[in-house]
């Protein structure tokens, strides 16, 4: 492996326990947990914009010990069960999402969805399943499903009551449309746990980004790649704040593409740091161009992350003159370069 794919393989195994991603990883420990130990089985969701980390903490709890799949006596035991949801989703594809999951064999010709139910829930209880976690399940509610909100949401509320599991659901901010068509499944379940990105306008989360960006830079150090640019700890962190408008997820991104830009051991100039950008697709469409310009200004970078969150139908809370100025702005279309 040359040295630029052993830097970007580093980078890709960094998993970054940063304040909102450890606040979402505690949230799931204990509805994990208290399954574990016979307390009644929840249902609780996640959500966020895409790029933020939800997958990421979800896959962690797959692969820890006590409750990754393992045998016992020859006997499969899948504790915590990770299951993307796909795109298209029909009411067959839930059940077979889970078996494929457990990676057992899948029913063979035309078989009635009620029947695939009742197989899955055999499944769950032969391996010992106290937990399921749904990743994508804001596809449920795209405008592919072939499944209404209702039905959807009634399915996840069964399968909880049926099998006596507890259940995860992870997705964009639309998943929230499960909650807002079934008051039933709302009245029993904890408001959702907000994975968003970190706000430039908001003190700890600027200082929560900036640990982001030294915990990448010094992947980088490891490999005796390090910075030779004539920027300030704060400018360099505006501009990569810029190029990921606050999202984990994106940040990662530009430090895999920086790697494109290096040689062994050399400098992380700034026309590495502009060539990496060029390489990317910015978010807020592209309005501010990191490492572009020498000043980029609070309402600059919350302009980026207005528009980012437009895409997701969100709008940012406004705790400050600034938000709110942005979001004008945006909504205007008045870029300030």
């Amino acid at each position: 492996m040359n040295f630029q794919n052993t830097l970007r393989a580093a980078v890709e195994k960094t998993v970054i326990h940063h304040p909102r991603f450890q606040d979402a990883y505690e949230r799931i420990g204990d509805l994990l947990r208290s399954r574990k130990d016979g307390l009644d089985p929840q249902i609780d969701f996640i959500v966020g914009p895409s790029r933020c980390g939800k997958t990421e903490v979800l896959r962690e709890f797959a692969r820890e010990r006590d409750y990754c799949a393992r045998r016992e006596a020859g006997r499969l035991i899948v504790p915590v069960l990770y299951v993307p949801i796909p795109t298209g989703i029909a009411p067959k594809d839930l059940p077979l999402s889970v078996m494929q999951a457990l990676n057992v064999p899948l029913p063979t010709g035309r078989t009635r969805a009620t029947e695939l139910v009742k197989m899955m829930n055999v499944q769950l209880k032969l391996v010992g399943t106290h937990t399921i976690l749904f990743d994508e399940a804001s596809h449920l509610v795209d405008v592919g499903s072939k499944i209404p909100p209702r039905q959807a949401s009634d399915w996840i509320k069964d399968i909880s009551q049926q099998t006596n599991v507890s259940i995860l659901l992870s997705g964009l901010y639309r998943l929230i449309k499960l909650l807002e068509t079934n008051e039933q499944l709302r009245n029993r379940t904890p408001a959702p746990f907000d994975f968003s990105p970190y706000r430039w306008d908001i003190p700890s989360d600027r200082k929560n980004f900036a640990g982001c960006v030294r915990a990448f830079l010094s992947v980088f150090s490891d490999h005796q790649c390090t910075l030779d640019v004539k920027l300030t700890t704060d400018s360099l962190v505006r501009h990569l704040y810029a190029a990921s408008a606050g999202h984990v997820g994106l940040l990662a991104n530009f430090f895999k593409a920086l790697t494109r830009q290096l040689d062994e051991h050399g400098k992380i100039t700034i026309d590495a740091l502009k060539a990496t950008t060029n390489r990317l697709h910015l978010p807020g469409n592209g309005s501010i161009k990191p490492f572009q310009q020498d000043v980029l200004y609070d309402e600059h970078l919350l302009q980026v992350l207005c528009a980012e969150l437009n895409r997701y139908d969100f709008c940012l809370p406004s705790y400050s003159p600034e938000v709110q100025l942005a979001q004008i702005r945006h909504h205007a279309g008045a870029v300030h370069r």
